[in-house]
């Protein structure tokens, strides 16, 4: 809660994402490759409305991620890898950031 806001922003959120396993000539390297995948995502955030607490529709911010993912058991999967994230500020007196991250996720499936 936002004090002397009324208004309830909406955010649009759309993930596109590649998962491929890494080729079997990497087996003879490492035995724990032929569990591993490449991971690549692109994800956009964008602000659907304008509120009084200060939030401007239009683009808000992009993700995108490279990395490798190895399955911990058939509901766990763990992903290691690159992340660059973009957050836009147009109506801002802060600059735009652009954020370099060592993302480190578990997904986990129920």
């Amino acid at each position: 809660d936002i004090p002397g806001s009324t208004d309830t922003a909406q955010l649009f959120r759309q993930m596109l994402k590649l998962t491929a396993p890494l080729p079997q000539s990497l087996n003879r390297l490492n035995p724990l490759s032929a569990n591993l995948s490449l991971i690549v995502w692109n994800e956009i955030f964008a602000n659907m409305n304008s509120t009084d607490a200060g939030t401007r529709s239009g683009f808000n911010q992009n993700r995108a991620f490279v990395g490798i993912g190895y399955p911990i058991s058939k509901t766990k999967l763990l992903e290691i890898g690159y992340m660059n994230q973009y957050i836009n500020r147009p109506h801002n007196a802060r600059p735009d950031q652009m954020l370099h991250v060592l993302s480190v996720t578990l997904l986990m499936n129920f």
